[in-house]
């Protein structure tokens, strides 16, 4: 009876507002992300590193904002952002349960295409086809 008694005490902290709060670093990055503020979101991402935020999740946003930025950067600075960019959502897909793999190997299979690697964007696709809970509507990518 008496552990009973804890049980609203245990609710309500896990409604409060700082316990469940996102970070602020990431929802920084977020924000200049969708903003298309690539430099602002990279940084953000950066900073949350190792602040006990989901790994994987913060690897393939950093990955993701830095393919985007090499995207729409000078061609000279293409390689090394699209390089470390890559490395990235590797890292977002590979973490153990990450449930990202599906769009991380989406996402390089757009870089791949976009760099002219089209026999590499292939296989990218065809592995994020095949992964659990992966998409299987034409024309809609994972988010």
């Amino acid at each position: 009876m008496r552990s009973l008694c804890w049980l609203p005490v245990v609710l309500a902290l896990a409604a409060w507002e700082p316990l469940s709060s996102p970070d602020p670093d990431v929802t920084a990055g977020n924000e200049a992300y969708a903003a298309g503020r690539w430099d602002d979101a990279i940084a953000a991402y950066e900073r949350a590193r190792g602040s006990g935020v989901d790994e994987a999740g913060l690897a393939y946003n950093l990955g993701t904002a830095r393919l985007r930025k090499a995207e729409a950067g000078a061609p000279e600075a293409r390689g090394d952002l699209v390089e470390r960019g890559l490395a990235d959502l590797r890292a977002g897909g590979d973490l153990e349960g990450s449930g990202l793999r599906a769009q991380a190997l989406y996402n390089t299979g757009n870089a791949q295409r976009a760099a002219g690697q089209l026999d590499e964007a292939i296989d990218s696709y065809k592995q994020a086809a095949r992964q659990p809970g992966a998409r299987r509507r034409a024309g809609q990518p994972p988010s």
